[in-house]
């Protein structure tokens, strides 16, 4: 609410300049919240907090922050121009500041303002050195400091999981390589698989059997070799199955078919009723009326 905002940041000058103003525009939003029924429960509250800023007289809002590097009002030179003269006469607008005129003093005039700048805002190349001295002291801090970070040693974590792509590259191209499914399954047990890529390995054989255009026994024999091979293989694999259950309606029709060859040729030779828990079967009566 705009209303709110402005009356937040600018609320405590309008009390000051105007409390009859700022007084009418209170009330007007004590109406408004007093009409509940026609307001959202967002800008009742936003309406409540302004009151209750209100009641403690604007302190979390001054009127100037005291952060700002402001001028002191006795050092403030204010020019003031009234749009009527009290003497009639019209102001003299210095049209001939338009015009340049040669200044044969020129050089002694701006030393003459270079001097009064640097009282005013000092010398723009003292603090230049000032800052590349401190920044070459902390360019010497950061190189005593370096080799004591580099031999405690850093643990680097690779957020772009290169790893696992290159991990899936190379299997795929291990079983494509490969004349049958004891030569893949040799080399890819021969890889020293990790206890966090077995999953994945299973699932880029289902992967790859699924991308098929036709189903391959292939891959059925791969599968039941690994499950043959370690328990966790068989976990995998049926976890596999209840996931496939469960998004089968993602799937396309060669997908599909793929895949629920595979997990029979899994179910009839491994033979895990777990590969067929996610179904659940029932009986229907049909009654003919």
């Amino acid at each position: 609410m705009v209303t709110v905002t402005l009356l937040k940041e600018c609320g405590a000058m309008l009390l000051k300049v105007t409390p009859k103003g700022s007084f009418a525009v209170f009330e007007r939003l004590r109406a408004v919240l007093n009409d509940c029924d026609s307001i959202h429960e967002r800008t009742q509250y936003m309406i409540e907090t302004m009151l209750h800023i209100r009641q403690s007289k604007f302190v979390d809002y001054p009127i100037m922050l005291d952060e700002l590097d402001l001028i002191d009002e006795d050092d403030q030179i204010a020019h003031l121009v009234q749009l009527n003269p009290e003497n009639g006469r019209p102001y003299d607008p210095d049209l001939n500041l338009n015009v340049f005129k040669h200044d044969p003093d020129f050089e002694k005039n701006e030393a003459e303002y270079e001097e009064i700048r640097k009282e005013i805002i000092g010398d723009p190349d003292e603090s230049e050195e000032e800052e590349a001295g401190a920044g070459g002291e902390e360019s010497d801090e950061d190189e005593t400091k370096m080799p004591a970070e580099t031999t405690s040693g850093m643990e680097i974590l690779d957020m772009t999981e290169q790893d696992m792509v290159a991990f899936r590259r190379n299997v795929y191209l291990t079983i494509q390589s490969s004349l049958d499914f004891q030569e893949a399954a040799h080399k890819l047990i021969k890889n020293e698989l990790k206890p966090e890529l077995e999953n994945e390995l299973c699932h880029m054989i289902v992967d790859c059997c699924a991308q098929q255009r036709t189903y391959q026994r292939f891959y059925g024999l791969l599968a039941e070799r690994f499950c043959r091979l370690r328990k966790e293989f068989q976990v995998a694999f049926e976890q596999i199955a209840r996931d496939t259950y469960y998004a089968i309606h993602r799937f396309d029709h060669t997908k599909l078919q793929n895949m629920a060859k595979l997990v029979a040729h899994l179910l009839t030779t491994v033979g895990r009723e777990q590969f067929l828990s996610p179904i659940k079967m029932a009986t229907e009566r049909i009654v003919n009326i």
